[in-house]
This record gives C-alpha cells, sequence and structure tokens, in this order.
C-alpha cells in the first residue's frame, strides 16, 4: 500500500493483530529486511512496515544540498504522520540500522508517542562522527563516500553499486553467513534504481550534516529517551566503534536494557528467532 504524506509517498506494508509495531529498516535494505522477524511479533502486534522515504518503493522530495528532506528528523514526522493517518496516536517502535536513527529521533522528538523503543546494532549518529578517527573512518569509509557532494556519492554508488553494495552485504556479516543469493541481488538491484541512490545519498548527507548536529543539541540540551528502550546489538560489527554500546546508549536512556547477539550487522537476518524473542520478550 501507499500513502502521499505532503511531498512524500510512503511504501508500507500491515499485517497482524494487537497494539501497532513500526518497524524500520536500514541501509541498504528496504521494508523485506523484517521479512523473517514478522512471522514471530505479527502474531501478538500490528505491524506497520514501510519504506524509509528514498528507499524501496517509497518517494521524497528532491534532497536539498545538506540531505535537507532526509533528516532523521524529517523522516520521524513524516512516518508519524503515517502512524497518525492509519489510526495510531501512540506506538512502539523498533528500527535497524538508518531506521534505528530514525526511531531514536523520533522517541527525543516525540516522547508522548511512543510506548516502548528497540534500536538494533548501532550507536548514535552524534557519537559515530565524535568517534571517526582514522582506524574507524577506515572501516566506515560508507559514512563519508555516501555524504559527499552529490555528483560524487551518487555517481559512485549508481555506477558500482554491485561491487560497492555487494561489499556492505558481505564485509557487514559474520563470516558464519552467507545471505541468500536471490536476496542478495534483489538489495544490490534497489541501487540501479536512481531514486534510491538519491535517496541513500541523501540520507548519509543528512547525517554528517543535520542529524549530527540534532544529536548534539539535544545531547546539551540534556535530552533522554523517556521511553523504555532495548539496545539488540551485534558483538561481530559494533566493535567498529565500541565493545558495549550499551555504555554509549545509558547517556541518552532513562530506562534501557540491552541483548548483544552473536551475529554480523545483519541481525534481522542473522539471527532472527533471538531478534524476535529479544523484541517479544521487552515488548510484551
Amino acid at each position: 500500500m501507499k500513502k502521499m504524506l505532503g511531498d512524500y509517498t510512503i511504501n508500507y506494508h500491515t499485517v497482524g493483530n494487537g497494539p501497532p509495531l513500526l518497524l524500520l529498516h536500514g541501509f541498504p535494505q528496504d521494508h523485506k529486511a523484517w521479512d523473517l522477524i514478522i512471522p514471530h511479533v505479527s502474531k501478538h502486534f500490528t505491524i506497520i512496515c514501510p519504506d524509509l522515504p528514498g528507499y524501496g518503493d517509497s518517494d521524497g522530495p528532491a534532497p536539498g544540498p545538506l540531505g535537507e528532506g532526509y533528516s532523521k528528523r524529517d523522516m520521524a514526522g513524516v512516518l508519524l504522520e503515517l502512524m497518525s493517518e492509519l489510526g495510531y496516536e501512540r506506538f512502539n517502535v523498533a528500527g535497524h540500522d538508518r531506521g534505528a536513527r530514525v526511531a531514536y529521533r523520533m522517541g527525543l522528538d516525540y516522547p508522548d508517542k511512543i510506548n516502548k523503543l528497540v534500536v538494533i546494532d548501532i550507536i548514535p549518529t552524534g557519537n559515530v562522527w565524535s568517534g571517526l578517527d582514522a582506524d574507524n573512518s577506515l572501516k566506515l569509509f560508507h559514512w563519508t563516500l555516501l555524504a559527499a557532494h552529490p555528483t560524487v556519492s551518487e555517481h559512485v554508488l549508481s555506477n558500482s553499486s554491485s561491487a560497492l553494495v555487494g561489499h556492505f552485504l558481505d564485509a557487514w556479516s559474520s563470516e558464519r553467513f552467507i545471505l541468500p543469493s536471490a536476496l542478495r541481488d534483489y538489495y544490490i538491484g534497489l541501487y540501479q534504481n536512481k531514486k534510491n541512490v538519491v535517496g541513500a545519498c541523501a540520507d548519509y548527507r543528512a547525517g554528517a550534516h543535520i542529524d549530527r548536529l540534532d544529536d548534539l543539541s539535544s545531547e546539551k540540551l540534556g535530552d533522554r529517551l523517556l521511553c523504555p528502550t532495548h539496545l539488540i546489538w551485534s558483538r561481530e560489527y559494533v566493535q567498529a566503534m565500541t565493545n558495549n554500546p550499551a555504555e554509549i546508549w545509558k547517556e541518552w536512556c532513562v530506562e534501557l536494557s540491552d541483548t548483544p547477539v552473536e551475529s554480523g550487522h545483519f541481525i534481522l537476518e542473522e539471527a532472527p528467532k533471538l531478534t524476535s524473542d529479544a523484541m517479544m520478550e521487552f515488548l510484551s
């Protein structure tokens, strides 16, 4: 289904019964990232699973030079509008990767709307940028590459999608995990669509110029996530920045619990049962 919300057209899927749960995917994926999780959680929740603006089959406005229109605050606002249009004024939200950045910004900006929050395998955007020393910059080179001027970032991603996205899918996964070839090809194929290239680069550009400053402002103001928050993190990916991301998240949360998982970054596909169980225990 699709819904037009101002300059955005959001593609979304709904399934299940019970309290509403918004699921937000990350890069380089779309809503299909949740396919192995939904059968478990939809038994107890009404799932709303959109493509983020600029990803999958969702559209957004032409991005500004700093990624305007694709900041996490922008995305959180339009997805909150989607939930309101669907009749949900309060709900749970879970996000992985870029979707988790939208989710926690939603929790900071709209504390009266979020019941519980699940963030999966990230640390806050401001913390990532402040921690990009030489070693981490090499590990997370896509943060600067995709945030570069669109004539560079969009050209590279558009013309090297097979090599670049394929690298991300392989390098961020556990060595024990092999993404099914059809799904791997599907994710790579998303970036043969110019719209998705523009959207992803705008997302990362906004991360560098807007989201980073929004986080610094929230930190300076002492803003905290007031809703109960649960962190699910992989032991084999977040070490690019820290051995224990929960220590960082404690500074942002009033109430935090966490579940470490023996997995690479693509926890939703690599450890769907563990992820689903952790989510259900926290949200129920």
